[in-house]
């Protein structure tokens, strides 16, 4: 744990501080839940991943590389998940969530600039590598103002999270 805690520290280094919510954040307790893929150079851990893994369906969740890391190693380590998933007969293997996309939304958050997430095209670009079967998500409330509400507090806990608890 201490490694994958050293790979995170050197990922915040390069990336700077992980966002909240449903972005993945490094939490040891959490992790020990989680099935976690590693990829090694020279005897030393250089990357890993962490999955949500039911029955049905395992979900890509944190992902940390440290500097030294060759590209490709992240879409190794996903394909390796992947590959796991299939050999215990999961029928379902999620990339998680990405931003919306289209054109008009996109244009329209780009001129508000601090509601644009600063990797979130990096992410969705690096999730196309995979050809993956897109599904829109939704939000529902009782009204406009709840809907705006709601969503307010999501951008919020994703943007301006509270710090993690030690465990």
């Amino acid at each position: 744990m201490s490694t994958l805690d050293r790979i995170d520290r050197d990922w915040h280094g390069i990336n700077g501080t992980p966002r909240g919510l449903s972005m993945g954040r490094f939490c040891e307790a959490y992790l020990t839940t989680q099935d976690v893929f590693g990829a090694s150079q020279n005897d030393r851990l250089i990357a890993f991943i962490s999955c949500h893994k039911t029955s049905e369906a395992w979900t890509l969740d944190l992902m940390r590389s440290s500097a030294d890391a060759s590209e490709g190693t992240m879409h190794a380590l996903v394909w390796a998940a992947v590959k796991a998933a299939k050999h215990q007969q999961c029928k379902t293997f999620s990339l998680a969530s990405t931003p919306y996309e289209e054109a008009f939304v996109l244009k329209a958050v780009e001129k508000i600039s601090f509601l644009s997430p600063p990797h979130s095209k990096g992410v969705a670009q690096f999730k196309r590598a995979f050809a993956p079967q897109w599904q829109p998500l939704y939000a529902a409330a009782p009204s406009r103002m709840g809907l705006f509400l709601a969503l307010w507090d999501v951008w919020h806990e994703v943007n301006d999270p509270p710090p993690l608890r030690k465990e």
